[in-house]
């Protein structure tokens, strides 16, 4: 029988089935009823947590159970694997796909459910109330000693909100407590590694614990397994993509700024050089799943290292490279916690690496390699060298590297067609005389002779899309160029707005208004826009801004309060003729719907002309008026467009739009459609300045 540091287990028989378990072992924890499904091979364990004052809490667990289905003989153990689940908290699942990882170890025998201990802690929030995961009334509310966390604030490492007057302990201080159990050698004298895992938010949990996290100074190596995590917490304030339009980049978890959690404040208020360091002490087994190419981000912080997960960890492992005592693991699966425990590289870091204690492990995992400094661990057997990246000479031009495109940062989009190559882009730029050429998306070919300010050099592994008209090339990918050029790449000078124009004073960079416009009584668009411009056409004006490089908005009343998308801007060169007809009837009541209709035909073949757009609006506004709104409004455009276009367009005012492409081109007998995400609304915004009067 397995007994707890604190006081003996009551024997009891596990019992399978869903009810309250409440027969279930006690690791001296109070027996909380709970709904928890079963998991064969496995039984509902009640951990004793401390709290700050040294105090008991309870943490729910699954525990694994031995070959007989009997409680863990502790003296038998050479393993112990902590398992930590995912955003949706389901420590069964994880349990369960963990049981069955070790049960595919087939080539050592010695390797089981009798050597083996896996538990998998269930950090709850408010949801688990209604499911049934621990005792709850609307009069009291979570009335045991039953830890629960508010959100997903487990995974940052913050402290409970339930016991009500017990909330002090840190998700991270339990993850230190279960090490510290595990690493007991009156309990488990025999045990040689312990393993913290984490998939997705749980590697997301784990890889922020490895950095706060206290070093504990245990007798058994300690192992952090860490597998596609969406995010990585940085401990430098640089970031591989221009942070500008998110100013919580660096906030944590993503970096190290506003740090609130009182596990780790230590250590954090000793700075970042600290928390590498700290960093930097842990064996980390990095499991990256190559085909995993998603993200599941819910803030701005997480794109700043990357467009998904896959770009996000060589951006990470660049900054911040593994030491030797670190592994990574390339294995050909998606966002698969199961599938990743069960590969050869899951089983070798979770159950076999040093598995009778003489420090053997397995030499990194996929082979070749991707990146340099990727390789922590080499197979002696293996290159580690890296294929380069678009190799040799192409009109003039040699490969730079994969750049971040917010928006258009090459001025000329010389063509997207589904014959593109790197050879016939590049012909095409150097034919115009331009230095630098960039193929996007695997149709498009960018050229110009500097970078936009805003484009930043990312990893290779961000341009993955293969050339249209040549599948064995790479043409960048979605908002990632692929960049050649006949010598060093230069950048622009970043622009900047005047702090004073005549009377105006600058306010500063505004989101749009999330319906209607922030600044609505005049505005124009014209090619040639300055903020000089802009105050002229103004005067008399309160306010004035200017947006997307040529529009001017005005209005007496600054109500500019809202969000907005950053993901470019779309450079259309023409020239634009608008003739508007509105008519407005309004009446002033309570609530507010709007629907929006646009259609823009733009035909356009050889001559290079688009012309002919056509929009109409329908507004019925009952949020503080009744608007009936039409407006018809008729515009000519003549642009540098070669493609048939048809744009539909369903949008929500500028809140929140949508475009949809679609090409017809006639003399390449092909169809193409893309969807590409909202560009940014943006306004800086100047104030007029009160003339001062005589005395």
């Amino acid at each position: 029988m397995l007994f707890s540091p604190l006081k003996g287990l009551l024997s009891a028989q596990v019992f399978f089935s869903i009810a309250s378990l409440s027969n279930a072992q006690q690791w001296a924890g109070d027996n909380i009823t709970t709904s928890l499904p079963v998991v064969p091979g496995a039984e509902i364990a009640y951990f004793n947590i401390k709290d700050a004052n040294k105090k008991n809490t309870t943490l729910l667990n699954y525990m694994s159970l031995n070959s007989n289905g009997k409680r863990l003989d502790p003296k038998a153990l050479k393993r112990a694997v902590i398992v930590v689940h995912g955003l949706n908290r389901d420590p069964n699942t994880y349990m369960s796909n963990m049981l069955s990882a070790l049960a595919q170890v087939t080539d050592h025998p010695e390797v089981s459910t009798d050597s083996v201990a896996i538990l998998a802690p269930y950090f709850t929030n408010g949801d688990d109330k209604y499911t049934g995961g621990y005792p709850w009334t609307d009069s009291k509310g979570s009335y045991t000693s039953a830890l629960v966390w508010k959100g997903s604030q487990w995974a940052s490492g913050a402290n409970n909100q339930y016991p009500k007057t017990q909330t002090t302990v840190s998700s991270f201080a339990v993850l230190d407590q279960l090490t510290k159990y595990f690493d007991d050698k009156s309990l488990f004298p025999s045990i040689n590694q312990i393993v913290i895992a984490g998939h997705s938010l749980g590697a997301q949990t784990v890889q922020r614990y490895c950095e706060v996290g206290d070093n504990l100074s245990t007798k058994t190596p300690v192992v952090y397994w860490v597998g596609n995590p969406n995010s990585y917490g940085w401990m430098s304030l640089d970031r591989p993509i221009d942070p500008s339009t998110c100013s919580t980049y660096d906030d944590w978890r993503d970096g190290l700024s506003s740090y609130t959690n009182t596990y780790g404040a230590t250590l954090v208020a000793a700075g970042r050089p600290a928390v590498l360091a700290n960093y930097n002490t842990k064996s980390i087994a990095y499991a990256r799943g190559t085909l995993d190419l998603g993200d599941d981000s819910s803030g701005c912080g997480p794109t700043t290292t990357g467009a998904n997960r896959h770009e996000r960890f060589f951006n990470f492992i660049k900054a911040f490279p593994p030491t030797s005592s670190c592994t990574i693991d390339y294995v050909p699966i998606g966002h698969d916690a199961g599938s990743m425990f069960a590969s050869s590289a899951g089983k070798a870091r979770l159950f076999l690496d040093n598995f009778d204690g003489a420090g053997s492990k397995a030499f990194d995992f996929g082979y070749p390699r991707l990146q340099a400094g990727d390789d922590p661990y080499p197979d002696p057997s293996q290159s580690s060298a890296v294929a380069p990246t678009s190799p040799g000479t192409f009109s003039g031009m040699t490969y730079q590297g994969c750049y971040s495109d917010p928006g258009s940062v090459l001025p000329l989009k010389a063509y997207s067609r589904d014959d593109n190559t790197i050879d016939s882009c590049t012909a095409t730029c150097a034919g115009q005389g331009y230095k630098i050429a960039g193929l996007e998306y695997g149709v498009e070919c960018w050229c110009g002779n500097t970078m936009g300010y805003k484009a930043q050099v990312t990893t290779d592994q961000a341009c993955t899309m293969a050339c249209a008209g040549n599948s064995t090339q790479i043409c960048g990918n979605s908002y990632r160029l692929s960049v050649f050029s006949t010598g060093n790449i230069t950048s622009a000078a970043q622009p900047s707005s005047p702090t004073q124009v005549g009377s105006y004073s600058l306010l500063g960079c505004y989101s749009e208004a999330s319906s209607g416009r922030a600044l609505s009584e005049r505005s124009t668009s014209q090619s040639d826009m300055t903020v000089e411009t802009c105050a002229t056409y103004c005067s008399g004006y309160k306010y004035f801004g200017v947006e997307y490089g040529a529009e001017i908005h005005v209005d007496y009343v600054h109500k500019c309060i809202g969000f907005y998308n950053d993901f470019g801007i779309n450079n259309d060169f023409g020239l634009h003729y608008c003739i508007n007809l509105y008519s407005k009837l309004r009446f002033y009541n309570g609530i507010s719907l709007y629907n929006e209709l646009s259609v823009y035909i733009e035909p356009s073949l050889c001559s290079q002309l688009k012309f002919h757009e056509f929009r109409f609006h329908n507004e019925l506004s009952l949020s503080n008026e009744l608007s009936l709104i039409s407006e018809l409004s008729l515009y000519i455009d003549l642009s540098l467009y070669i493609d048939l276009s048809l744009y539909i367009d369903l949008g929500l005012h500028n809140k929140l739009r949508f475009h949809d492409y679609y090409w017809h081109h006639i003399f390449g007998h092909f169809f193409r459609y893309r969807s590409r995400l909202p560009r940014c609304q943006r306004h800086d915004v100047y104030q007029q300045e009160p003339e001062q009067l005589p005395d």
